[in-house]
């Protein structure tokens, strides 16, 4: 099965080795794959020429002025009629539920253009919670800002568009006027034009008559400033049309896709702290379990113990001594599961000297052979050192007890402000992070500092898990 939770940016991963120790080969084994996002933002590519996007941004502006303009009228008479009626409650409200949904359609073509202009999909925004009658649902999209915020977008596109529209259609006409305009001075008939060629079949025998000179024929003077100032607009007009499509496109973004950016955000962030607070008593109570389970229990007996080899130390010195012996064995065994039961709260080690040798120390107790490669700094903050070692451990752990893999290879690169965590194994697959399994604490523990989790993990075919973390 696979369960895709978010992936982003491209990321390479190398076969790993049959020993335990740090590698740094670049030969690319394809059972690793090459970690591509399937879900990333389309980059511009080659294929995406100087010609091509000048062409969207034309088509984006010339095309926005006739929507625009449209809108406009559409809107300002159902918010007109719609203020106008709503004494008689129900006309008014239809109205201006009608102006809400029109201008959600309205924002909704506009982020599709916008996408087609940048090469990305479009954006999704979040819809309000509906009601259950009429009036509940008309309360929820009148009372979600994005809503008005689609309407204003429309009134002020009206005044936008309208300028970008006749500024791109003057220079495109003073481009056609300068190459039409000296053709056809030069076959206007009449008195007052010395070249008087009379028809454009005229003009074309110059091959025949030779070429006049300017000073002969003041009207090519005029021609030729037709000619020079339709070539400076035309060298300008793409840089204009580029640079017009990315204001109106930057405003638009910011009317209708900042703000559900925004809601996106401030969703992520609550559900980051309920995935911290779940993940913190998730991790509580596992502790006071194993601690109630083991090392409470241990000391129950080892009490027990002392108190009878005191009941012993009169009348059967070496009943007694054998107790204690048995007592101090025990004793020791209680502290090795303390200091185990202590590494799921802050490993030494982690603590001590960073992440790299916590990992590796991890990698070499492991009993199936992983492959550790390094491309990170030393020293990292300790809220993104902390989730990224669990993580790992974690995945180690069910690499060796449930993936019957023969080889394993854990990844630890930075990319820009973001600690990358990558575990891959040979293994059966199958992994899941449903409730109930260790995955889905890592998930927790990492949503609980803004990261995220995905796993692969097809039947038959091995395990990937990735983390990433903000190191900000």
């Amino acid at each position: 099965m696979v369960r895709r939770l978010r992936c982003h940016d491209d990321g390479t991963m190398n076969a790993c080795a049959d020993d335990m120790s740090e590698e740094s080969a670049s030969a690319t084994d394809p059972r690793w794959g090459n970690g591509t996002d399937p879900q990333g933002t389309v980059p511009r590519t080659r294929g995406d020429s100087w010609l091509r996007r000048w062409g969207r941004a034309s088509v984006y502006l010339l095309g926005s002025f006739p929507v625009s303009l449209v809108s406009f009228i559409v809107v300002v008479t159902l918010l007109s009629a719609g203020v106008g009626l709503l004494p008689v409650f129900l006309l008014g409200v239809f109205l201006l539920w009608g102006a809400i949904y029109y201008g959600r359609g309205v924002s909704w073509i506009e982020r599709s253009q916008v996408a087609w202009l940048r090469g990305r999909p479009p954006r999704r925004p979040i819809p309000p919670r509906p009601g259950q009658g009429l009036i509940d649902r008309f309360k929820a999209d009148a009372g979600h800002g994005q809503s008005w915020m689609n309407i204003a977008w429309i009134l002020v596109d009206f005044v936008v568009s309208t300028v970008v529209f006749w500024v791109v259609f003057a220079w495109w006409c003073v481009v056609l006027a300068g190459i039409a305009g000296p053709i056809t001075l030069m076959i206007r008939s009449g008195s007052d034009n010395p070249l008087n060629y009379g028809s454009l079949a005229d003009l074309l025998s110059w091959s025949q008559t030779g070429i006049p000179f300017v000073s002969d024929h003041p009207y090519l003077t005029e021609a030729f400033g037709y000619m020079l100032l339709a070539l400076v607009f035309l060298v300008t007009l793409p840089w204009l049309t580029l640079g017009l499509a990315r204001i109106r496109s930057e405003l638009s973004s910011a009317m209708l896709c900042l703000p559900e950016s925004a809601r996106h955000r401030v969703a992520a962030l609550q559900g980051s702290r309920a995935a911290a607070r779940r993940a913190e008593g998730d991790a509580l109570r596992r502790l006071e379990r194993d601690i109630h389970d083991g090392p409470q229990q241990r000391l129950v007996r080892l009490g027990m113990d002392i108190s009878r080899a005191q009941r012993f130390v009169s009348t059967d010195p070496e009943k007694a001594d054998r107790i204690l012996r048995e007592a101090g064995a025990q004793n020791q065994e209680t502290l090795q599961e303390l200091r185990q039961l202590s590494r799921g709260i802050a490993p030494a080690l982690l603590v001590d000297r960073g992440l790299r040798a916590a990992v590796s120390e991890s990698v070499v107790r492991s009993g199936v052979p992983v492959a550790l490669r390094w491309d990170a700094d030393e020293n990292l903050p300790s809220h993104v050192e902390m989730p990224a070692y669990f993580l790992i451990s974690e995945a180690l752990v069910n690499v060796n007890k449930h993936s019957g893999a023969s080889e394993a290879l854990v990844a630890v690169h930075r990319e820009a402000d973001r600690l990358v965590v990558e575990v891959r194994d040979d293994g059966v697959g199958g992994a899941s992070v449903a409730k109930g399994h260790g995955l889905a604490g890592l998930e927790d523990r990492l949503r609980g500092v803004d990261g995220e989790l995905n796993v692969e993990s097809p039947a038959g075919e091995g395990t990937l898990i990735r983390g990433v973390i903000p190191c900000e």
